[in-house]
């Protein structure tokens, strides 16, 4: 998960170059929004921050009383472009020159740093608003770092812009501590950068730079706050720089290491290739003495010439420690199971045969394949499984075929290589498979997996090895997979649209998950899980809406009856009771007119008049049966002339045949019946037309000797 940083700065072109700068190294690990307190600004936008980070202390005084509590708070060390102090070299020593800035500490810290470069021969001196109308103006130079021109007293003939002040490399190690998961990669870049440019300082100034102590000192506190063994090669091909982590790892003494051939040093490996053009190697395994090593090695190009190599690594051990470190750090991001078997309600016979089945298979490697209609909770008994087996402190990484675009499919499962296809990520990408080493990988839909990708799937099944795309390495997984389908694979075989190869690998250990039309049994205790868990609340249940829902087919199953009890907690007051005419207009309209699968209509033997008969028992039972009926025939004699009727209309009709209720029983007559679809609603004021529905529901009305029939309107 990204770490939310807030820059507190003075300047707005300083606090943007900061920003640049960390979201060139560290865009996937962090989001930084930017504070300049010479802007206006409201406080209240910088309140929830994970990271505070101050351009300095006196900046930091004028917000601090506003950060929570808690919270992390740096203030940054600052440098300078390298490639800006070319500006000062060549500059008479003993000038005096005003260093300006914004305020006193801001003016210091960048005369210090000057300084820790080794130009001490020059006559600096801080310059800011508080000091400037009582310093005589004594100096006809000034130098600025991307800030205050403004300052810039007349006297000044020649101005030194050294450009914005960035982030030290002790800040960047500090910022990184408080990160999840940034990879060896992002800090070998960062650490080869810093060098890169101590370097090109090196070769531009050498003598100056060596003569130095400070800038020595400086570089070592550098070397010594990275975690990674680091040897940096000069030109002439012998050890430059030999950090305390190399020395340890290595069994080097720096002090008989420093100036040494790096072939003499390390004889195993062959540096001297490193120099030539393309020469890098990255992540290359590497025996030393008896350990191995992750290498990898950095060029330092100047000019199109290779003047240095930075050269990193560390043990394949710890390598190993770190995988484990991402992958936990990927369970808790996301790749994780979160439910286990007592989850699973019902105490039918079906459902109870299931779990003690899925049980049973948890405790294999074997793959396991779900099948199901959608909706059946398919995913529930994959994470179940998973909890339930030897790998459940193992990430459970999920994929829907059905929910991803064809052309994904390959690189989301296997991951890609750095630049393998446009838009590919720096670095590449883990594919699925990776992310669920030692865990579970749940395929969703795999009845929609592409024929190439299902080619794949069957090598990864019989190798354990997964290719990215663009690489032709190969990496073991260790997983165990759990597939799902709501489709029948074998008649997708005998389409020649399913792999019969992968079907029978996928089909080792199949499980079949009822439908809920099959367990009528537990629809009342999910109805009271549902509520109870979602809403803290009973739902109460008429007798009429009771038999409904037992000859209810559910063919969208747990996921539909779930969503019902969402709508019925929200449309049913506390200590109502739901009843017929509270059910959405689709369960009403067209429930026993869907399409059934083969299993319902073994267990259907409920027809249209069963629904109607429970309509008539529900309304009859409120009381309003009568008066419905009423309604209802106007709007038939209405349609009979191909006319809607509308709310006036239908008072006048009401009362010339003597029915007179009372305007708000209306209102809600008529609203239930639109509920239920006995009624359309037109466009604007165009009134209502009886439907189908109700045209049937009167029908068998008068069947039911509830009503006589009625005479067209002439």
């Amino acid at each position: 998960m990204k770490k939310n940083i807030c820059y507190i700065g003075y300047n707005e072109i300083s606090c943007q170059y900061v920003k640049e700068q960390l979201m060139n190294y560290l865009i996937d690990y962090i989001e930084i929004k930017l504070l300049c307190t010479s802007i206006p600004y409201k406080i209240s936008e910088y309140k929830d921050f994970d990271i505070y980070l101050s351009a300095n202390k006196t900046v930091l005084r004028t917000v601090q009383e506003h950060i929570p509590k808690g919270k992390t708070i740096i203030v940054a060390d600052r440098t300078i472009n390298t490639e800006n102090l070319d500006k000062l070299f060549g500059i008479e020593p003993g000038t005096k020159i005003l260093v300006i800035g914004p305020y006193r500490e801001a003016a210091e810290q960048t005369i210090d740093i000057i300084k820790s470069f080794g130009i001490t021969y020059l006559n600096l001196m801080p310059f800011y608003p508080e000091i400037s109308p009582s310093m005589p103006q004594i100096a006809d130079m000034a130098i600025t770092t991307g800030q205050s021109h403004s300052l810039i007293p007349s006297c000044v003939k020649e101005v030194v812009e050294l450009g914005p002040k960035a982030i030290d490399l002790s800040t960047m190690v500090e910022i990184i501590y408080h990160l999840n998961g940034v990879t060896n990669k992002i800090v070998n870049s960062i650490s080869h950068d810093y060098i890169s440019d101590i370097f090109d300082l090196n070769k531009k100034q050498r003598e100056f730079a060596l003569l130095n102590k400070n800038l020595k000192r400086e570089l070592e506190v550098v070397l010594d706050t990275v975690d990674q063994a680091i040897i940096a090669i000069d030109d002439s091909y012998k050890v430059a720089v030999i950090n305390p982590v190399a020395e340890k790892m290595l069994g080097q003494r720096k002090k008989n290491t420093l100036g040494k051939l790096i072939n003499d040093v390390l004889p195993e490996i062959d540096f001297l290739s490193c120099f030539k053009p393309g020469g890098g190697k990255l992540n290359e395994i590497n025996k030393i003495e008896n350990n191995f090593f992750l290498l990898t090695t950095n060029q330092i190009i100047e000019d199109d010439n290779v003047i240095g190599v930075v050269v990193t690594f560390q043990p394949v051990d710890k390598v190993k420690e770190m995988e484990l470190k991402v992958r936990r750090e990927l369970k808790k991001s996301g790749n994780i199971s979160k439910h286990y078997f007592n989850e699973i309600i019902g105490n039918s016979e079906i459902i109870n045969s299931t779990i003690k089945l899925s049980k049973k298979f948890s405790k294999t490697e074997l793959t396991i394949l779900l099948e199901g209609e959608s909706g059946t909770g398919k995913e529930l008994f994959a994470q179940a499984i998973h909890n339930y087996s030897s790998r459940k402190n193992g990430p459970f990484v999920a994929l829907n075929f059905a929910a991803l675009p064809e052309n994904l499919v390959e690189s989301e499962l296997f991951g890609y290589e750095e630049g393998s296809f446009t838009g590919a990520k720096r670095g590449g990408k883990a594919g699925l498979f990776e992310e669920a080493h030692q865990g579970t990988i749940f395929l969703d839909e795999i009845g929609d997996a592409p024929l190439d990708v299902q080619k794949k799937l069957l090598r990864v099944l019989e190798e354990r090895e997964v290719r990215r795309v663009g690489s032709s390495l190969v990496t073991s997984v260790d997983v165990r997979i759990i597939a799902a389908t709501n489709q029948s694979l074998d008649s997708l075989v005998k389409k020649k649209e399913f792999r019969r190869d992968l079907f029978y690998r996928l089909c080792t250990l199949p499980i079949y998950i009822p439908p809920l039309h099959r367990r009528k049994g537990d629809v009342f205790l999910l109805i009271s899980y549902f509520a109870e868990n979602l809403y803290q609340r009973k739902l109460l249940l008429s007798s009429g809406l009771e038999e409904y829902f037992m000859n209810y087919s559910w063919p969208g199953n747990i996921r539909e009856l779930q969503n019902l009890v969402k709508y019925l907690c929200n449309v049913v007051e506390l200590g109502e009771k739901a009843a017929l005419y509270h059910l959405p207009k689709h369960m009403c309209v067209s429930s026993y007119d869907q399409s059934h699968s083969i299993e319902s209509q073994e267990n259907s033997d409920f027809n249209s008049e069963n629904s109607l008969n429970i309509v008539m028992m529900e309304l009859s039972r409120k009381g309003i049966l009568d008066p419905i009926i009423k309604i209802l025939l106007e709007f038939r004699k209405t349609n009979t002339i191909n006319r809607s009727l509308g709310w006036g209309g239908l008072m006048e009709r009401l009362q010339e045949n003597g029915h007179t209720y009372p305007a708000y029983q209306i209102k809600k007559w008529l609203k239930i019946l639109k509920e239920i679809g006995y009624l359309e609603t037109g466009k604007t004021k165009q009134g209502s037309k009886i439907t189908t529905q109700g045209d049937q529901f009167l029908t068998y009305s008068e069947k039911s000797n509830k009503i006589s029939a009625p005479s067209p309107v002439q």
